[in-house]
This record gives C-alpha cells, sequence and structure tokens, in this order.
C-alpha cells in the first residue's frame, strides 16, 4: 500500500470504519424486510352472545434489537350516506414465547392499537406472539342465516406474511351446516387464492397472503340484537346528526298522510286461532299479505306447495343441492305466478337444479314477486300494488340522500337528512290493505297461531285428512314450519311422495330440518343479497383487519 494512502487509513480509520458499519446495516436491510415474519394464524370462536374471541399467532424472527410489535385493527367503519358503524374491542392478554407480555391499548382515530413490549426492553431473535381479544357488534345478521366476515390480518403491515391461517370454531353448528368462502389479495379484491375445510363445530382457511374469511351458520346460534339495541348502537355511532335540528313539521305531514293514505283498516283486534288459511289465498299470497313483502320463505313455500299439489318433485342431493323434477305439464288450476314460475324454471327440460341454474331461480323469483305484489292490489287485498307503493317512497329518499351529497352543507343535512328517513319509514307504512285485505290478514294471523301451536290445538286436526302436507307450504310461508312438522311427528305422517331425501327412515320431526335446509338453498340462489357471505364477497371486507408492524 502506498504510503500516502496508509497515512489517510490511520487517521481516518474510525470514519471508515463507521461507514463500512453503516454500508453493511444497509445491505442487511432488505434481507431483515423479507423474513421477520413467519406466519400469522387466528382462531376464532364465536359465542352465543354474538361476540367472539379471536386469538392472534404471530411467529417470526428479529434480525436486530426490537421492542415487540404492534397491532393496529380498525373499530370504526364507513356504513354509507357519511354514516359510521363500529365494533368494540377490549385485549384480554398477550403473551410472548409463552409467557405474559405487558402491552398497552389505546384508541388512535379509526383504529385500536394495541403495541406489545416494553419502552426499555428490547431483544433480537425468534419469537412467538399470542394477542386474544374480545370483539362485539361485529356480527352480520341475514333472512336465513348470520354470518362472520373477518378481516384476518389485514394488509397494512410494514411486512408481508408468508403463510396465514384462520379457524372459526361455531360450536354445535354440523359441517354442512357451515359455510365459508375466503379471499386473498389487497382490499377489494376479489381473489380466492385460499384453501377451506369444514367440519362439525369449525371452520378453516389458509392462505399465502392477505385472508379474509366469511363463515355462515344456521339462525339462532347467535343471539340478534333487537331494534332498540341497533338503534342505540347507530345513535352512538353517528351522535353529530342529533346536534342539528329535526324539521318537526315534515314528521308531522308524514303522520298525518300515513292516517290518511297509508293507515289499514280496523281489524278484529283479538288472536283468535283459525284452522284453516284464509280462502284463495296460497301459502305464498299469505306469508305475502302479512307484512306487504315477499320473502325467500314465501318463495319456497310457492315450490313446496307446486310439490304437494303433484307438480313437481324435490330431490335432496349433497351438500345442500336440490333437484325439481316437473310431473305434471298442464298447469290447469294454477294462479298466474305459479304458472309463470313453472314456465321459468321448467324452460329446456323436466329437471333443474338450485347451484347449476341459479340465474334461472333470480329471474323466477323477480317475475314471482311482480305477479303476486300486483295480483294482491288487483284481487283487493290492497289498495294499490304495495311493492310500488314502496319504492315511490324509496325512490324520493334516495333521491334525497343523493342531495345531500351534491351539496354537502350544514343546512341541507339538517334538513334533507331528516326528511330522508321520514320516507325511508313511510315505505314500510304506506302500503295499505282493504277492508277484505284486513279480514283475510286477521285470519292469516289466527291460522299462523293455530300452526305455531298446533300441540295445543290437536283436537282440531286429529281427523283432518292430508293436513300434515296441506298446511306444511303455509307453515313454511309462516316461519314455524319446525314447530308444525314435530307437533305431528306423533302421529308420525307417511313420507311424502312429493320429496325424496337421504335418510333412510321418514321423520315427521326430521323433515323439518330439511325442508329449513331447502328453504336457505332456494333462498340464497333466488335473492340478492348485499352482505358478503358465501354467494360473494372480497378481501378486506366486513371488519376486522387493519395491519401492524415492529418497533
Amino acid at each position: 500500500m502506498p504510503r500516502r494512502l496508509k497515512n489517510m487509513w490511520r487517521t481516518n480509520r474510525d470514519t471508515f470504519g463507521k461507514a463500512i458499519a453503516i454500508l453493511f446495516l444497509f445491505a442487511a436491510l432488505p434481507a431483515h424486510a423479507a423474513s421477520t415474519y413467519a406466519s400469522f394464524s387466528s382462531v376464532i370462536d364465536v359465542n352465543a352472545d354474538a361476540s367472539f374471541v379471536v386469538t392472534e399467532t404471530i411467529v417470526g424472527n428479529f434480525v436486530v434489537e426490537r421492542h415487540g410489535i404492534y397491532r393496529a385493527i380498525p373499530t370504526r367503519y364507513d356504513a354509507g350516506y357519511g354514516l359510521k358503524r363500529s365494533i368494540v374491542i377490549e385485549v384480554l392478554g398477550v403473551t410472548r414465547d409463552g409467557e405474559p407480555e405487558p402491552y398497552s391499548s389505546y384508541r388512535e382515530g379509526d383504529y385500536q392499537m394495541i403495541k406489545l413490549g416494553a419502552d426499555d426492553v428490547t431483544f433480537a431473535g425468534p419469537f412467538t406472539y399470542e394477542l386474544v381479544y374480545r370483539v362485539e357488534r361485529a356480527m352480520l345478521y341475514g333472512e336465513s342465516s348470520d354470518e362472520l366476515y373477518w378481516n384476518v390480518a389485514g394488509d397494512q403491515w410494514d411486512e408481508g406474511f408468508p403463510s396465514v391461517g384462520a379457524s372459526v370454531l361455531v360450536p354445535g353448528v354440523e359441517a354442512n351446516d357451515l359455510s365459508i368462502s375466503c379471499y386473498t389479495g389487497s382490499y377489494g379484491s376479489t381473489a380466492q387464492e385460499c384453501v377451506t375445510q369444514t367440519d362439525d363445530g369449525i371452520a378453516q382457511a389458509s392462505a399465502s397472503d392477505f385472508l379474509t374469511v366469511s363463515v355462515s351458520f344456521p339462525k339462532g346460534i347467535v343471539a340478534e340484537p333487537t331494534i332498540i339495541t341497533r338503534i342505540g348502537w347507530w345513535m352512538s355511532d353517528n351522535w353529530p346528526v342529533f346536534l342539528l335540528v329535526i324539521p318537526f313539521a315534515v314528521i308531522l305531514w308524514a303522520v298525518r298522510h300515513w292516517r290518511k293514505y297509508g293507515r289499514d283498516p280496523r281489524g278484529r283486534g283479538t288472536l283468535i286461532a283459525e284452522y284453516d288459511p284464509p280462502k284463495g289465498l296460497t301459502p305464498t299470497e299469505t306469508g305475502t299479505l302479512v307484512d306487504a313483502q315477499l320473502h325467500d320463505q314465501d318463495f319456497s313455500a310457492a315450490i313446496v306447495d307446486l310439490a304437494v299439489r303433484g307438480h313437481l318433485q324435490i330431490v335432496e342431493g349433497e351438500k345442500k343441492e336440490y333437484s325439481l323434477k316437473r310431473l305434471r305439464l298442464d298447469t290447469e288450476g294454477l294462479k298466474a305466478f305459479e304458472r309463470e314460475l313453472m314456465e321459468l324454471l321448467f324452460t329446456d327440460g323436466d329437471e333443474v337444479k338450485t347451484k347449476e341454474h341459479a340465474k334461472r331461480f333470480i329471474g323466477a323469483r323477480k317475475k314471482v314477486s311482480e305477479l303476486v305484489y300486483a295480483s294482491m292490489a288487483s284481487d283487493g287485498y290492497y289498495v294499490k300494488d304495495p311493492d310500488k307503493v314502496r319504492n315511490k317512497y324509496l325512490l324520493g329518499a334516495t333521491a334525497l340522500i343523493g342531495l345531500v351529497f351534491f351539496a354537502l352543507t350544514p343546512w341541507t343535512v339538517a334538513v334533507v337528512v331528516p326528511v330522508a328517513i321520514t320516507f325511508f319509514v313511510l315505505a314500510a307504512v304506506m302500503p295499505k290493505r282493504t277492508e277484505k285485505g284486513q279480514e283475510a290478514f286477521d285470519r292469516a294471523l289466527g291460522f299462523k297461531e293455530y300452526l305455531s301451536c298446533a300441540e295445543k290445538y290437536r283436537i282440531e286436526w286429529q281427523e283432518k285428512e292430508g293436513i300434515f302436507e296441506k298446511f306444511l307450504p303455509y307453515a313454511m310461508a309462516f316461519g314455524v314450519a319446525g314447530k308444525w312438522t314435530k307437533a305431528l311427528a306423533v302421529q308420525e305422517p307417511s313420507a311424502p311422495s312429493w320429496y325424496v331425501g337421504s335418510a333412510m327412515a321418514f321423520s315427521a320431526s326430521d323433515f323439518g330440518e330439511r325442508l329449513a335446509t331447502l328453504g336457505s338453498a332456494l333462498g340464497a340462489v333466488s335473492a340478492p343479497h348485499s352482505s358478503g357471505g358465501s354467494g360473494g364477497g372480497f378481501s378486506g371486507g366486513g371488519f376486522g383487519g387493519g395491519g401492524g408492524g415492529s418497533w
């Protein structure tokens, strides 16, 4: 080495040493960023009160010394129209390598921040963190099933995870009653590069990317909040709305308008059991008459009623797949909506399957709804088509909400939002029954009472021939098929010829559960759903998510 360079090295060796150390540090950063986390797994234990406990296990290795990791989980979500929806997170415990770990939990904007580790302690090397927290107000409720839609790890981490997994525990639910879908990628992605499986009481998913799971299960497993409770949540999440002055004049007008044009005629006032359905009304029409809406169960009742009357046969397959087979070509004696239903389902053959021909069921459901609503008015049960009346007010409410976004000022919000809400309410209460409709409505409620309490009124049906099958579609429309079939189980009626099931021996009580599964399957393919669920969704939807990093 030349003398000049030797002198420069002696004079500046400390500086050179620091520079080389810094260069090596920066050279090591990419490897550190790529290997800090090895896996992220989450166990979600669903409770009967609709809360659930999440246990997150994060495995990795710190190449350089760090205090620990932090977790940022969203607790406030956009509910549309400028409103918010919140969930509640309570940290239950934190461990590192099986030992209790200090942590701090606090709110920061729309996130719950959970900081694992201590300010005065750092370490390097492998780690296994376990974070346990309870979540409330994060369940989604549908007509025929409830749903947990959870973004497992989130996509806002400082580094990615080679492996992400989730196990959702729903005690007491059999594998065939659990439905799981999974989505991968960043928020909004519809990719499903993941693997799922179900067993009794558990649904699992795994991926090598950001992971979101949607698990659906039957109604009644978790408690559903009352309307009063939901209103309380909404008010607490959107309390600034109530700082505005509500235009009482609009509300007073709405009340007067409803009294004049929407209030139903006075009924009998007392619930009296009826031993036959309202004369001239099918199960679907009877169910629609109760609340002016045609629900999934009303549509399912139409299909079962056609089967009972010998027009088609229902064949139970595997994994909630059902086949409908046409038995008769003539449609004599059928109402207009029933003829249309048969034509739309069996357009190119004598057999249709619920999953394979899902679009056909969707079209049939829409057309049946239109025809039933129209006939309820033309036959004199409603003053006007209830769906058209409802849509008129919904259209007005939607237009008013749109006005708020075009002119987002305190004045427009103060005046327009309450008016829009009032129109939403009017949409629900303005379909008006006639005197004939009110009389049929009272009889329908009495008949529902009879079907719901069949054991109490057993003496009234013991001698009626074919009562089990005859009234079964009505029980489905009323949502009391389980009670009706169990009441008849004491007589063990013979297996119906129109239903081909997988059970070796027929049981009336078991048959009620099978019909509930049929109703869920028909509802799932015939009606659009706004939430994620097994029918569709995307990564990052529902609740949970966020991200984290090291500190």
